[in-house]
Protein backbone atom coordinates (compact mmCIF):
# COMPACT_ATOMS: atom_id res chain seq x y z
CA UNK A 1 0.00 0.00 0.00
CA UNK A 2 1.50 3.62 -1.22
CA UNK A 3 1.49 6.36 1.84
CA UNK A 4 0.66 9.71 1.28
CA UNK A 5 3.09 12.48 2.06
CA UNK A 6 2.31 14.17 4.99
CA UNK A 7 2.32 17.80 3.31
CA UNK A 8 -0.49 16.36 1.17
CA UNK A 9 -2.40 15.60 3.97
CA UNK A 10 -1.73 19.16 5.64
CA UNK A 11 -2.00 20.99 2.22
CA UNK A 12 -5.70 18.84 1.60
CA UNK A 13 -6.67 19.26 5.45
CA UNK A 14 -6.24 23.40 5.17
CA UNK A 15 -8.04 23.76 1.21
CA UNK A 16 -10.88 21.93 2.96
CA UNK A 17 -10.86 24.04 6.27
CA UNK A 18 -11.12 26.68 4.29
CA UNK A 19 -13.34 26.18 1.92
CA UNK A 20 -15.66 25.13 4.62
CA UNK A 21 -15.15 28.25 6.22
CA UNK A 22 -15.79 30.34 3.12
CA UNK A 23 -18.92 28.65 0.97
CA UNK A 24 -22.37 26.65 2.05
CA UNK A 25 -24.61 24.85 0.65
CA UNK A 26 -28.12 26.38 1.02
CA UNK A 27 -31.85 24.92 -0.48
CA UNK A 28 -34.39 26.46 -2.03
CA UNK A 29 -37.72 25.00 -0.93
CA UNK A 30 -39.80 27.16 -3.12
CA UNK A 31 -40.18 27.47 -7.18
CA UNK A 32 -39.24 31.04 -7.08
CA UNK A 33 -35.87 30.28 -8.61
CA UNK A 34 -34.60 27.60 -11.32
CA UNK A 35 -32.04 25.96 -9.20
CA UNK A 36 -32.80 24.38 -5.84
CA UNK A 37 -29.37 23.88 -4.27
CA UNK A 38 -27.01 26.69 -3.97
CA UNK A 39 -22.96 27.20 -2.99
CA UNK A 40 -23.23 30.70 -1.35
CA UNK A 41 -20.00 32.39 -1.11
CA UNK A 42 -19.59 34.10 1.98
CA UNK A 43 -16.52 35.83 1.18
CA UNK A 44 -18.58 38.09 -1.55
CA UNK A 45 -21.14 40.26 -0.09
CA UNK A 46 -20.85 43.06 -3.16
CA UNK A 47 -23.59 41.46 -5.21
CA UNK A 48 -24.08 42.91 -9.00
CA UNK A 49 -27.45 43.01 -10.71
CA UNK A 50 -28.89 39.73 -11.55
CA UNK A 51 -26.32 37.66 -8.97
CA UNK A 52 -28.47 36.05 -6.67
CA UNK A 53 -27.72 36.05 -3.09
CA UNK A 54 -28.31 34.71 0.29
CA UNK A 55 -29.74 36.75 2.84
CA UNK A 56 -31.24 36.88 6.41
CA UNK A 57 -34.54 38.38 6.42
CA UNK A 58 -34.85 41.87 8.47
CA UNK A 59 -36.52 41.84 11.83
CA UNK A 60 -40.18 42.09 10.82
CA UNK A 61 -40.41 39.69 8.18
CA UNK A 62 -42.18 36.63 8.61
CA UNK A 63 -43.91 37.81 12.03
CA UNK A 64 -45.59 34.29 12.56
CA UNK A 65 -42.41 32.33 12.24
CA UNK A 66 -40.27 31.86 15.31
CA UNK A 67 -36.95 30.48 13.24
CA UNK A 68 -36.85 32.85 10.47
CA UNK A 69 -35.67 31.30 7.05
CA UNK A 70 -32.20 32.71 4.90
CA UNK A 71 -33.92 34.23 1.63
CA UNK A 72 -32.59 33.37 -1.94
CA UNK A 73 -33.10 36.73 -4.31
CA UNK A 74 -32.08 37.88 -7.36
CA UNK A 75 -31.03 41.27 -7.25
CA UNK A 76 -32.22 43.68 -9.48
CA UNK A 77 -31.76 46.73 -8.36
CA UNK A 78 -28.78 48.46 -6.59
CA UNK A 79 -27.59 51.92 -5.03
CA UNK A 80 -28.50 54.88 -7.04
CA UNK A 81 -31.54 52.94 -9.12
CA UNK A 82 -35.37 54.05 -8.96
CA UNK A 83 -38.27 52.23 -7.84
CA UNK A 84 -41.49 53.26 -8.94
CA UNK A 85 -44.93 52.46 -7.70
CA UNK A 86 -48.07 52.82 -9.21
CA UNK A 87 -51.44 50.87 -7.50
CA UNK A 88 -49.53 47.57 -7.16
CA UNK A 89 -47.13 47.65 -10.04
CA UNK A 90 -43.48 48.12 -8.88
CA UNK A 91 -40.54 48.78 -11.03
CA UNK A 92 -36.92 48.81 -11.09
CA UNK A 93 -35.04 49.37 -13.70
CA UNK A 94 -36.38 47.09 -16.59
CA UNK A 95 -38.00 45.06 -13.94
CA UNK A 96 -41.61 45.60 -13.61
CA UNK A 97 -44.00 43.18 -11.09
CA UNK A 98 -47.10 43.27 -9.38
CA UNK A 99 -47.49 43.41 -5.70
CA UNK A 100 -50.44 41.68 -4.07
CA UNK A 101 -52.48 43.34 -1.75
CA UNK A 102 -52.79 40.45 0.28
CA UNK A 103 -51.69 37.12 1.91
CA UNK A 104 -54.05 33.58 0.86
CA UNK A 105 -53.84 33.76 4.65
CA UNK A 106 -55.72 37.38 4.57
CA UNK A 107 -52.91 39.12 6.09
CA UNK A 108 -52.48 42.39 3.98
CA UNK A 109 -49.25 43.37 2.39
CA UNK A 110 -47.79 47.20 2.31
CA UNK A 111 -46.08 47.72 -0.88
CA UNK A 112 -42.84 49.36 -0.72
CA UNK A 113 -42.85 52.73 -1.31
CA UNK A 114 -41.21 54.60 -4.10
CA UNK A 115 -37.74 56.27 -4.02
CA UNK A 116 -34.03 55.87 -4.75
CA UNK A 117 -32.21 53.17 -3.64
CA UNK A 118 -29.39 53.91 -1.21
CA UNK A 119 -25.58 53.52 -0.62
CA UNK A 120 -25.43 49.64 0.62
CA UNK A 121 -29.15 48.70 -0.09
CA UNK A 122 -29.98 46.21 -2.76
CA UNK A 123 -33.68 45.50 -4.10
CA UNK A 124 -34.15 41.59 -4.13
CA UNK A 125 -36.58 39.91 -5.93
CA UNK A 126 -37.56 36.37 -7.35
CA UNK A 127 -40.15 35.95 -10.46
CA UNK A 128 -42.69 33.84 -8.69
CA UNK A 129 -46.28 34.86 -8.05
CA UNK A 130 -45.72 34.09 -4.34
CA UNK A 131 -42.11 35.89 -3.63
CA UNK A 132 -41.98 37.59 -1.04
CA UNK A 133 -38.96 39.99 -1.07
CA UNK A 134 -38.34 43.73 -1.43
CA UNK A 135 -41.92 44.51 -3.21
CA UNK A 136 -43.16 44.39 0.27
CA UNK A 137 -42.53 46.70 2.89
CA UNK A 138 -41.67 43.88 5.49
CA UNK A 139 -38.80 42.88 3.53
CA UNK A 140 -38.09 46.04 1.73
CA UNK A 141 -34.50 46.90 0.72
CA UNK A 142 -31.80 44.44 2.02
CA UNK A 143 -28.58 46.23 3.57
CA UNK A 144 -25.11 44.58 2.83
CA UNK A 145 -24.91 43.47 6.52
CA UNK A 146 -28.35 41.42 6.14
CA UNK A 147 -26.05 39.72 3.19
CA UNK A 148 -24.54 36.55 3.81
CA UNK A 149 -23.22 35.95 0.20
CA UNK A 150 -23.33 35.75 -3.20
CA UNK A 151 -25.36 32.52 -4.39
CA UNK A 152 -24.31 29.81 -7.42
CA UNK A 153 -26.81 27.30 -8.45
CA UNK A 154 -25.44 24.25 -9.42
CA UNK A 155 -29.04 21.57 -9.09
CA UNK A 156 -31.48 22.68 -11.61
CA UNK A 157 -34.78 22.19 -10.29
CA UNK A 158 -37.04 19.64 -12.55
CA UNK A 159 -39.84 21.42 -15.12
Amino acid sequence: MRKIPLKVIGISTLVYVLVALCVNVSYNMTPSLPYKWYFVNQLNKNPDIGDVIETKPPKGAYPSLRKKPDLLKQVIGVSGDTITVNDHTVRVNDVVMTAKPQLESGRSLEIIPPQQIGDGKYFVYTPHKDSYDSRYAEIGLISQDQIIGVAYGFIKRKP
